[in-house]
């Protein structure tokens, strides 16, 4: 170090570089920038980047990385370190009940459930079918109505509920490409009393 407690330029070079620590997305999608982190990052090492199956770029600690369409599994390689990865198609994001609220009461004996609309990640689609529960139980093991169609997509009016009664209702959709989302969170209700 010189007087002024940094280090000579000349010493640069010499240092000692770790190995990188990278945190990565839990899923990576084609078409679909991932974002990733290096934990351990240092201003001061100089960084080089290079990809396979995709495009990188890298922003101080910051890299994005968008794989290619169709492929497998890809690699960053930072330095000397190689992070491989995979990559998948895409998915069906889950949907969201609109309506009811949750944990709302005096519902009426027909209502019109209603929910988000259809969404993705990756690799573009469209929605294919939806299927929609109502049951007695959280966990669903006592269903009492359902349906799986090409319509109601949005909303749905089930047939007549029972007076004074604690239900409970989820959705899910299907994607033209990569099949069924999971099912939205389930909502709870009770009808009105009679």
């Amino acid at each position: 170090m010189d007087n002024n407690g940094k280090i000579n330029p000349i010493y640069l070079n010499t240092l000692e570089q770790s190995s990188i620590s990278l945190i990565k997305p839990s899923e990576i999608f084609y078409n679909t920038p991932a974002i990733f982190t290096i934990n351990n990052y240092d201003s001061f090492i100089n960084y080089t980047l290079s990809a396979t199956n995709g495009g990188v770029t890298r922003s101080n600690e910051t890299i994005t990385f968008t794989a290619n369409h169709g492929v497998n599994s890809a690699s960053i390689v930072i330095n000397d370190d190689v992070f491989t990865f995979s990559v998948t198609n895409g998915k069906v994001a889950q949907p969201v009940i609109t309506f009811p609220v949750h944990d709302s009461i005096d519902q009426s004996l027909l209502p019109t459930f209603a929910t988000s609309g259809f969404n993705f990640v990756g690799i573009s689609q469209t929605q294919s079918r939806v299927h929609w529960e109502i049951a007695t139980d959280a966990l669903f093991t006592t269903v009492v109505q359902n349906y799986e169609g090409t319509s109601n997509y949005t909303s749905w009016m089930p047939n007549s509920l029972n007076f004074n009664t604690d239900y409970y209702v989820r959705v899910r959709y299907q994607g033209s490409v990569t099949g069924w989302s999971v099912w939205s969170q389930a909502v709870h209700f009770k009808t009105i009393v009679e």
